[in-house]
């Protein structure tokens, strides 16, 4: 489908799911995506993001130390 053809990407989108075969293992018709999906995925990451800060704060000394202790890095000393 060229550009001229598709006045929008989200209706070009919509022609082009229609048009494919489901060659799924589901056994379901195919959904179409407004990206909803996505919207929870970046509401999750940022609502999650101080969580994130604090586990690696917490968790950064204790790896650098196993790596130390490994020999894979080398102490400043």
């Amino acid at each position: 489908m060229t550009d001229a053809e598709c006045s929008s990407i989200k209706s070009c989108n919509k022609r082009r799911v229609r048009g494919r075969r489901n060659t799924g293992s589901s056994g379901g018709e195919e959904e179409e995506s407004d990206g909803g999906a996505l919207a929870v995925a970046m509401l999750c990451n940022k609502a999650l993001f101080p969580n994130r800060v604090l586990i690696t704060i917490a968790l950064t000394p204790l790896v650098a130390r196993f790596l130390v202790r490994r020999q894979i890095i080398k102490k400043n000393a």
